[in-house]
């Protein structure tokens, strides 16, 4: 079996499922976003026997023991029963699905594009900063911080180059795309206060890179991002954003 993480509004995932059917492969569709309300699991462990794992998903009973690769596409959020209204209540509720669903993942004995404990490790913008640094890679001066002042005062020794800011995450519901400081913004640095920000310097991309690894292929992609309306963050408008694959020299 193959098991797709992913939502039916996304279309990279139900493209390669239309091809997986079309091969008569055995792939599931798997959407946080239904589980718990409208995805039941089974997760059961006895002595001597590999875990039971099993998923219900619109009334199939499905071996997820089976499952031999995972495309760890477009995770959402779990979806709680709205009868649930307490935020403490919900807040409990999220944390058990989380630590469920985790335990699953780390039980299935199949190969992973990505893993998500490594995902997670990915994500993490200031980890990889330092790794990228650590290399030998030239990184943009950063902040990362929810001071005011602090944010001021880097953003004064940008001077004309310009300053950068951006969220650490964002979701299709809450969109954050990096944007270019404005000078107007500066009246409204006090709000850092409330969570941090990321601040870095401005540097001029004509091109983004986009390299996809799957074992020992190599899948480089060009996007000229420099050609668009906003070249500061080309998926705002990623339509008219030219893309080019590379080839790699062996």
């Amino acid at each position: 079996m193959i098991l797709i993480i992913s939502h039916l509004a996304d279309e990279h995932a139900t493209r390669v499922l239309g091809y997986l059917g079309r091969a008569d492969a055995d792939a599931l569709l798997f959407d946080t976003s239904r589980y718990p309300r409208e995805i039941s699991l089974d997760i059961g462990h006895r002595a001597g026997a590999p875990p039971a794992l099993f998923a219900i998903v619109d009334g199939d009973r499905r071996d997820l023991a089976a499952v031999r690769s995972v495309w760890w596409r477009r995770p959402q959020p779990f979806g709680l029963d709205e009868a649930m209204s307490d935020s403490d209540d919900r807040s409990f509720a999220y944390g058990e699905c989380h630590a469920a669903i985790m335990g699953l993942w780390s039980c299935l004995d199949t190969h992973w594009v990505n893993n998500p404990e490594r995902e997670e490790v990915a994500a993490r913008k200031v980890y990889q900063l330092n790794v990228a640094a650590g290399l030998g890679l030239r990184i943009p001066r950063t902040l990362v911080t929810n001071d005011p002042e602090s944010a001021a005062t880097f953003i004064a020794g940008e001077g004309a180059r310009g300053t950068i800011y951006k969220a650490f995450s964002a979701t299709e519901r809450a969109w954050r795309e990096t944007r270019l400081l404005r000078p107007e913004e500066r009246a409204h640095l006090d709000a850092v206060r409330f969570a941090p920000v990321i601040f870095q310097e401005h540097i001029r991309a004509d091109i983004d890179l986009r390299i996809t690894m799957i074992g020992d292929e190599i899948f480089p992609a060009e996007i000229l991002s420099g050609e668009t309306d906003y070249h500061v963050d080309f998926r705002m408008t990623m339509h008219a954003a030219a893309i080019r694959a590379q080839c790699l020299a062996r």
